[in-house]
C-alpha cells in the first residue's frame, strides 16, 4: 500500500470514531455532514491514488 493509502485509510478510520461519538451524543446533523463530507475527500482521495499508480 502507498503512503497515500495508509493516510486516507486513517482518515477514514478517524471519521468513523468521529461520526459514531457524535451519533451516540445525538447531534445527529453534525455527524451526517461531518460524514458526507469525509465520502467527498475519501473519493477525491482514491482517485488521486489510483491516477498515481498509472
Amino acid at each position: 500500500m502507498k503512503i497515500m493509502g495508509k493516510y486516507i485509510l486513517a482518515f477514514v478510520l478517524l471519521d468513523y470514531l468521529v461520526t459514531g461519538f457524535l451519533l451516540f451524543t445525538n447531534h445527529s446533523g453534525v455527524a451526517i455532514k461531518i460524514s458526507n463530507y469525509m465520502f467527498f475527500v475519501l473519493v477525491i482521495g482514491v482517485i488521486i491514488n489510483y491516477s498515481k499508480n498509472e
